[in-house]
C-alpha cells in the first residue's frame, strides 16, 4: 500500500523523494513552491487502507498549501470569521504530527477526529497546534466560531433522496461529514432523536427519520464507503446533544 501512497501523490502534482529514512515532498513552481518532510508511521503497511489514504490526503493538504498564504499570520479575531470544523480519519491527523506540524484536533471517535481549517480565497489551511497556542484564547471558543460558521454555510441546504428512505445533506465543499454537529439546530423542528446518521467518507452525510430503514442506511454507508476517494467510516450514527454518537443496534 504504501506505494499507492505515492501514486496518490504524484496525481496530484505533488513532487516527492526519499531522504535519510524520511520523504521530502513539494508542490507548486518557484515562489510559490511549498516543501515538507514527512515519515511513515510505525507499523504503517499494518494500518489498512482507509488509515492509509487519509495519511496520503494530509500530505497533500499539507504540502498543497499555499506558500504564501495569509492564514499562517491570522489572530484568533481574523479567522473567526473564516473558520470550519472537518471532521477526518486519524490516519489526516497523523500524517500532520509525522511532518512536524501538529493539528489541532478535537477526538470524535476513536478513529476519526475534528481539525479546523482557515478558508482563505487562496485555499485552505489546516489550523495548526502552534498557531492555536498563539492565540491564547480557549479551545471552547474556537469551537464556537467554526459550528457558527458551518451552521450559516448549512442551513440553506436541501435534503435529498439518496436511496429509498435515506436522505443526504451535501454541498460538495468538504464541510459535509462535519455536519451532524449543527445538523439539530440548521434545521430545528425537522429533526428528532429516531434520526439515524452515516458519515462513510468526507463527502457524505447521510439520514433516515427513523430506525424502521435502518438496514437501508447501513447498505448506502458501506457502499459509499468501500467505493470513496475519502473514506470514514461505515458506523452509524444518532443525534447527541451538539453531535453524534454511535449508535447501538
Amino acid at each position: 500500500m504504501t506505494t499507492s501512497i505515492f501514486e496518490y501523490l504524484e496525481s496530484h502534482k505533488i513532487r516527492y523523494e526519499a531522504f535519510e529514512g524520511t520523504w521530502n515532498a513539494s508542490f507548486g513552481e518557484g515562489l510559490n513552491e511549498n516543501k515538507i518532510n514527512f515519515s511513515l508511521p510505525d507499523g504503517f503497511e499494518a494500518k489498512g487502507p482507509v488509515y492509509q489514504r487519509a495519511f496520503a490526503r494530509g500530505i497533500r493538504s499539507l504540502v498543497s498549501e499555499p506558500a504564501r498564504s495569509p492564514a499562517r499570520k491570522y489572530s484568533f479575531e481574523q479567522a473567526a470569521g473564516v473558520l470550519f470544523p472537518v471532521l477526518e480519519h486519524q490516519g489526516f491527523v497523523d500524517a500532520f504530527k509525522h511532518a512536524g506540524e501538529e493539528a489541532l484536533t478535537v477526538t470524535s471517535t476513536d478513529r476519526l477526529a475534528f481539525v479546523f481549517v482557515i478558508e482563505t480565497d487562496r485555499g485552505r489551511r489546516v489550523l495548526p497546534l502552534q498557531q492555536f497556542q498563539k492565540w491564547g484564547v480557549k479551545l471552547g471558543r474556537v469551537e464556537a466560531a467554526a459550528r457558527s460558521m458551518l451552521f450559516h454555510r448549512t442551513r440553506g441546504l436541501e435534503w435529498n433522496h439518496f436511496d429509498g428512505q435515506v436522505f443526504s445533506l451535501r454541498a460538495g465543499d468538504g464541510l459535509d461529514s462535519a455536519r451532524g454537529i449543527v445538523f439539530q439546530d440548521a434545521f430545528f423542528g425537522d429533526t428528532s432523536d429516531s434520526f439515524r446518521i452515516a458519515i462513510p467518507s468526507t463527502d457524505h452525510f447521510l439520514f433516515i427519520k427513523d430506525e424502521s430503514s435502518i438496514d437501508a442506511l447501513k447498505a448506502a454507508a458501506l457502499s459509499v464507503y468501500e467505493s470513496a476517494n475519502a473514506p470514514l467510516t461505515p458506523a452509524i450514527f444518532a443525534l447527541h446533544g451538539d453531535g453524534l454518537r454511535e449508535a447501538e443496534h
